[in-house]
């Protein structure tokens, strides 16, 4: 991130986006002043190799079932995704199957949600399993819920590694009810860039941190600068 809080990316962006970037603010309500901060809860650092994840991810579609999400009988591909894939929930499942637990440690380079979904998902805890979130780059990896028509919700503990860009549409919200904590892509690399993008239709996007949020070495992009209502630790 630059010295005025702007994400890196960002400025590959076209001119016109950036000014309609600029034009957007975001309301903070952090409803409990203390950000957690610091290495705060132990899980286990599940890193992995994501060289060129962006131009090899391959779409995996969850299957209409509630199915541990580490089974291949969880998705149509028949086979769970992996730290290059992008787990996707689109109208496949129904609404009586809108949740799923995570099973064991997942890694996944970036998770999208649809336009033509029938409910909103949960992603749900297996103990203290963790799913991390790769990125890897901003095509692709991260949170994509840009034309989604639901919600999403992951209760699991997750960790956000490598660059990875958010990208909501209006009136959306994104809920974390475990501990989110943001790691460096790997020892020694410093700063990995995390943002978030505008918000599809000029709206206004929800994220929930109801869990410890760990923002490690203030990896997380600048918040303040887009249509967001962020609620941290309520």
């Amino acid at each position: 991130s630059s010295k005025d809080g702007s994400c890196t990316a960002h400025k590959n962006r076209s001119p016109q986006l950036n000014n309609d970037m600029r034009k957007v603010h975001a309301t903070i309500k952090t409803r409990q002043s203390k950000v957690f901060t610091g290495l705060a809860f132990g899980w286990p650092l599940i890193l992995a190799v994501w060289g060129g994840a962006a131009a090899q991810a391959a779409t995996f579609i969850k299957a209409d079932n509630t199915v541990d999400l580490n089974l291949a009988a969880s998705w149509t591909n028949n086979a769970a995704p992996g730290s290059a894939d992008i787990a996707a929930f689109d109208g496949t499942f129904s609404a009586p199957n809108n949740t799923a637990n995570l099973g064991t440690n997942m890694t996944w380079y970036g998770i999208t949600l649809s336009n033509n979904l029938n409910s909103s998902f949960t992603i749900g805890a297996t103990g203290t399993n963790a799913l991390t979130i790769a990125g890897g780059g901003f095509t692709g990896g991260g949170i994509n819920l840009t034309n989604a028509n639901q919600d999403l919700t992951i209760n699991a503990p997750v960790l956000l590694v490598n660059q990875q860009f958010w990208d909501f549409n209006s009136g959306r919200t994104l809920t974390f009810n475990g501990d989110v904590r943001t790691v460096s892509s790997a020892p020694g690399a410093g700063s990995a860039s995390r943002g978030l993008g505008s918000v599809n239709g000029g709206g206004i996007a929800t994220i929930n941190f109801n869990g410890n949020f760990t923002d490690t070495n203030a990896e997380f992009g600048p918040f303040q600068n887009y249509n967001y209502v962020i609620n941290i630790n309520p």
